[in-house]
């Protein structure tokens, strides 16, 4: 007999579909996220930079 595994399911931070929590996933600030492909994450991470510029954009070379 086959044995499955039930895997917990989240949803994609992008797209909102539900997924497995282990699936295409990252760690990012100390939590971890699934997406459903590789778009998504793809998309996620670049959202996630732009973030970072834009928080940073502020700050002048004598970190004023």
């Amino acid at each position: 007999t086959e044995r499955r595994v039930m895997t917990e399911t989240v949803r994609c931070p992008v797209s909102n579909q539900q997924v497995p929590s282990d699936k295409l996933s990252l760690e990012y600030n100390g939590e971890r996220f699934a997406f459903c492909c590789p778009h998504c994450r793809a998309r996620f991470i670049e959202d996630c930079e732009l973030e970072f510029i834009r928080s940073t954009a502020g700050v002048n070379a004598s970190g004023e």
